[in-house]
Formats: structure tokens, C-alpha cells, sequence
């Protein structure tokens, strides 16, 4: 994938979702914000932040999926990536379903706060 530059144009809207996961295409385009020739602007990806509180929430490793955000020649391999990991039987997909509601509300908490 090309890096980006979050300074010309922001990232997909934090309610874009990919298989079901909102905020993670936001997350891919921070990533790719973050590679060589990307610039990331005014926006944060840390370890404490959302993108990486989400991806706790779906098991997925934070640092796993950038190696494979920066390997992936598009979304579309991004999301097979992220496919393989979620499982593919009903139940995994329910669980994934279920983690990524939960993770929603609590991202929406956070944002609102108390």
C-alpha cells in the first residue's frame, strides 16, 4: 500500500467499517500514515488510543496488523488478512461480532465520556 499524508486528507471516517469492524479502516489509513513518506498530521496512533484498544478487543495484535497493512498491496488484502485471524466458522464470526459491538460502545463511552 502507498503511505499517506493525513495532512492533505484526513482518514476514513471512524464509522467506516471493513467485514463488520468499524474504525478499522480508519486505523489502516493511520497506519499507512505512519510509513515511510506518510505523514500522520494531527491524529494519534498509540498504544493507549481506540485503534489499538479495538484491536485488543478483536485479538488481533496491534503490531501484526501493521506489518501486514505495510505488506498488503490493498484493503482487499488487508481484509483477507484480517479474515484469516477472525476465523471462518459462524461462531467466530458471532464472537467477532460480539467483540466489535462491545468494542463500539466502549468506544463511544470514551468519546462521550463519563
Amino acid at each position: 500500500m502507498e503511505p499517506l499524508d493525513l495532512t492533505t486528507s484526513p482518514p476514513r471516517g471512524p464509522r467506516e467499517a471493513m467485514l463488520g469492524l468499524t474504525f478499522m479502516p480508519r486505523t489502516i489509513d493511520k497506519i499507512r500514515a505512519e510509513m515511510p513518506g506518510g505523514t500522520i498530521g494531527p491524529y494519534l496512533n498509540e498504544s493507549r488510543g481506540i485503534s489499538a484498544f479495538m484491536c485488543r478487543r478483536i485479538g488481533v495484535d496491534m503490531e501484526a496488523l501493521r506489518a501486514a497493512v505495510i505488506a498488503a498491496k490493498d484493503d482487499g488484502e488487508v481484509e483477507t488478512w484480517l479474515r484469516e485471524r477472525s476465523g471462518s466458522t459462524t461462531s467466530s464470526r458471532r464472537t467477532t461480532r460480539r467483540r466489535t459491538r462491545s468494542a463500539h460502545r466502549a468506544v463511544s463511552v470514551v468519546r462521550r465520556g463519563p
